[in-house]
């Protein structure tokens, strides 16, 4: 889930400071020091949190969780079918051997990291999405790592989702699925290039 910097309202109060206006005023002092009488009226720290939290409320109107979530969940379907299409594709012949060797050119491994996945009854459509995630954590695509993926997804009393092993390995899922995306949309087109 997308988080905001604990230094955002920093940065947005250094922004508003960097606001002047014609007479050399600034946006802060403005509200330090109104002009106005009814300003005056209203002790300074109240308005200060009046700005604050009009500030804090304008970024939360535009950061909605619910449809971040069902965004994600979106995502993951699609490449869910995406995968299923590899899959299908890496039963025809020779299909094993396409799909293997463009995991291998797209994530710079060797066959070794593939067999480790392919022992873990992992499918071809599947690996994109596990190896992704592996390239996000520190180490990259190492065996380590992808059995760490595989471990947490599998589960040792129920099957987790794609987006709770991204939590637990601390990668963030939106740029897992887009990058899982791409590689398998290049992978079907090459197939679909292919002479049959």
């Amino acid at each position: 889930m997308r988080m905001f910097s604990p230094h955002i309202f920093t940065r947005l109060r250094q922004n508003a400071q960097a606001l002047s206006y014609s007479d050399g005023s600034t946006f802060l002092k403005n509200i330090q020091q109104p002009r106005n009488p009814i300003m005056k009226s209203i002790p300074k720290k109240s308005a200060r949190i009046s700005w604050t939290l009009l500030i804090a409320g304008i970024l939360l109107i535009n950061f909605n969780p619910v449809t971040y979530a069902l965004d994600t969940d979106d995502e993951i379907q699609s490449i869910e079918e995406m995968s299923q299409n590899v899959d299908s594709e890496s039963k025809k012949l020779g299909g094993m051997k396409l799909v293997a060797d463009h995991l291998k050119g797209s994530f710079k491994i060797d066959d070794h990291i593939i067999d480790v996945v392919r022992d873990q009854e992992v499918e071809y459509g599947e690996m994109f999405t596990v190896f992704a995630m592996a390239e996000r954590m520190p180490g990259g695509v190492n065996e380590d790592n992808v059995t760490k993926v595989i471990d947490i997804q599998k589960g040792r009393l129920t099957q987790k989702s794609w987006q709770e092993v991204a939590g637990v390995v601390g990668v963030e899922m939106d740029v897992v699925t887009r990058r899982a995306r791409e590689l398998i949309a290049q992978f079907l087109k090459t197939v679909d290039g292919r002479v049959s």
